[in-house]
This record gives C-alpha cells, structure tokens and sequence, in this order.
C-alpha cells in the first residue's frame, strides 16, 4: 500500500516557535531561493533574494558544499545531483511514483502525449512523475515543482475535496498575489479569474471525476486530468494527467478521444494501490551525528552544525518509513531526541511536516520538493 498522501499544512504568518532551529530556517531559505533560481545563483543574489547578511549565506553554503547539497563554483552556489535525495526522502515515502509511474509512461507511449502524476499541496499542485514528449511549448516544468490549482487540470480535482478552511487560504491567496507571482514555474496570469468559476468548475469536477485545463498556463497547452483514489480512503491520491498541444487536439477532442483511455489507466492504477505489498523498510541515512560532529571539528564555525543536523532529519523518511516517531527519527540519525525534536518542530512550522496526533508520528509534505 501506498504511504497516506499529506498535503503540506499552510505557512504560519506568525513568528516562530520558541524551539524552532533559527539556523535551520535560514538554511531552507537558501535551498529554496537556489531552488527556484533553477538550481544557480550567485551568493549575492541568494543575499539579495534571503534577506540574509553575506556572512550567514557563506557559512550556509560551505555547510551545503561540505553535505554535497552544492558546490562552489566562484561566485556562484550551484545545486548538485545529491540535494535531489531531499525530495526524494518525501518521493520514497509516498511510493506512489515506484508504484504508478510504469503506467503512466505506458500511457504516454500509447496516446504519444505527455503524461504526468500530480499530487495536492495546499492551494497548488505539485508533480511527482512525469513522462514527457517534445512539443512546440514554451513552458517545460520539473519534478516538484509548484503550480496554482485553478490554472491546472488536477486542481479543480483536489479543491473538490478542500474544506471550508481551505478554500479560505486560497480566497486569501488570490487576493494577495493575482498574478500567481508567487509561482515561478508559471508566467504571471494576465487576466482576472472571474468571481466563482473555480468554485463551479471544482465543484463540476468533482461530480464529474474528470477536469480540463484549456490554455490555462499558456496558449495552446490542453491537458485532461482524473483522480487515482487512495483505496483505504476513497480521497484523491494523486492525479494522473494527460498533456496535449492544440496543434494535435483541442481540450474537448482529449475529452472525447483520451479520457476514455486514461479512466482505464486510473483504474489499473487504482487496482495496483490495492494490492501493494507493504515496503519493508530502505536503508538508515548516510550521514550520522558523528559525521556531523568531525566535519564541526574541522570546519569550526563555516559549518552550521545544527543546519546539518536538520537537514539529516529530513533523510530519515522514506521507502518503508513514511510516518516516523520522534524516537524513530532519533535512531535513524544518531541524533538526541530533543535535537531532532526541534527539527522536527523548525519543519512543522515551515510547513515541511506534518505530525500525526493520533498515532503520534511524522510525515513528510509535498513541500520538502521545493528543497531541490
């Protein structure tokens, strides 16, 4: 079976906690920045872009430089192939891309169309899979990254399922960013949505089981989308998604000459969530505390101790460990309870984790994707 999909939990405005990591905030501030900066910037610009003194982005860097999360290439920080193991500690845990992504692609080699496994992050989408074809499209997007649910063909398919309090974010959302600023992956929304089509076309998508993105992120970019429910719950797992250019189909051609074919994947997708074995847990992560401890000894202070620690914690998710108690999280890492406890609480503030209250466990959000 697959791990139970969580949905990141909105940022808090207010300041945060007393136990929160300041290091550790500081250092996902960065990642970040490097994130949406397609994975190179200068270390003035992540200055710029942070709000952070130099001081603080150098030794943020050298301690990412000395975890082999980026490399310092002159003025520049760039994103190595490693810091990819952060998103993929949340990827591992969810299983759903080992356990779906073979149809998918199946799919795309049928229809030669695109196809993609979306899953639901606050107000937005993020993509967990994709197998993609060459198309006359000026917008190309990466695993992870996040997108507005009502420009989107999954979108309508989550907010179906948001709540009252969900739907007030998003209100709150489009109130303050109208463009979608806050969404590098698309380009800023030139025109206003008009008041409660996205309520009615969620709301139609949700009796429906299907949903349509007709030029919604850019001209000529059609896509069709269906819900993967999560066989435990009856609720959206994910959202495998179709994607098209109107030189080959417009969006009521995918609806009448796709959909029927992408249901049927769905289904079988739905059929393999079922029948899927528990994982038996993948290996503790490979950095220790004691690692930690020597590269402090031999850097001294242009290593952030307590930013590795954190960014450890992160590690000890995934395939067979996708909800964790603290006392888990402490053995995996070598860490003491109360330093990973305040790891733990520095993500549960950034929106990172999401703690579990009845069986006392931790679970990684979408939200870790945006970390690389």
């Amino acid at each position: 079976m697959p791990a139970e999909t969580t949905t990141s939990p909105p940022v808090p405005a207010s300041a945060a906690p007393a136990e929160a990591v300041a290091p550790l905030i500081r250092g996902v501030s960065v990642l970040r920045e490097l994130t949406d900066a397609g994975g190179t910037l200068s270390l003035s610009g992540l200055e710029r872009a942070t709000g952070l003194a130099r001081s603080t982005v150098d030794r943020i860097t050298s301690t990412l430089a000395r975890m082999g999360y980026v490399r310092l290439d002159g003025r520049d920080a760039v994103a190595t192939p490693r810091l990819m193991e952060l998103g993929n500690a949340y990827l591992a845990a969810l299983r759903l891309p080992a356990l779906l992504s073979g149809r998918a692609d199946a799919l795309a080699d049928e229809l030669d169309e695109s196809v993609s496994l979306a899953v639901a992050d606050r107000d937005g989408i993020r993509f967990i899979h994709q197998a993609t074809r060459r198309r006359a499209m000026s917008l190309s997007f990466r695993i992870g990254d996040l997108l507005p649910a009502e420009r989107t063909a999954p979108g309508p398919l989550f907010a179906s399922e948001w709540t009252d309090d969900d739907w007030r974010a998003w209100r709150e959302r489009r109130a303050s960013d109208p463009e979608n600023r806050a969404f590098p992956a698309v380009p800023p929304r030139q025109l206003a949505l008009p008041q409660g089509e996205f309520e009615r076309t969620a709301a139609q998508a949700g009796r429906n089981g299907w949903a349509l993105d007709d030029q919604l992120i850019e001209p000529g970019l059609v896509a069709v989308s269906v819900p993967v429910r999560d066989p435990r719950t009856g609720r959206i797992a994910c959202a495998a998604n179709v994607v098209s250019h109107t030189s080959r189909h417009t969006a009521a051609d995918l609806r009448d000459t796709l959909l029927p074919r992408l249901r049927t994947t769905v289904t079988e997708m739905e059929r393999a969530l079922a029948i899927a074995p528990e994982p038996d847990p993948g290996p503790p992560p490979s950095r220790s505390a004691a690692w930690i401890g020597a590269s402090k000894n031999e850097l001294g202070r242009e290593f952030i101790e307590s930013l590795a620690r954190g960014l450890t914690v992160l590690t000890a998710f995934g395939e067979g460990r996708a909800a964790l108690t603290l006392t888990d999280v402490a053995r995996a890492t070598g860490l003491t309870r109360a330093t990973a406890r305040r790891a733990l609480i520095t993500y549960e503030h950034l929106g990172l984790v999401r703690q579990q209250p009845e069986s006392r466990t931790f679970a990684l959000t979408p939200r870790v994707l945006s970390l690389g």
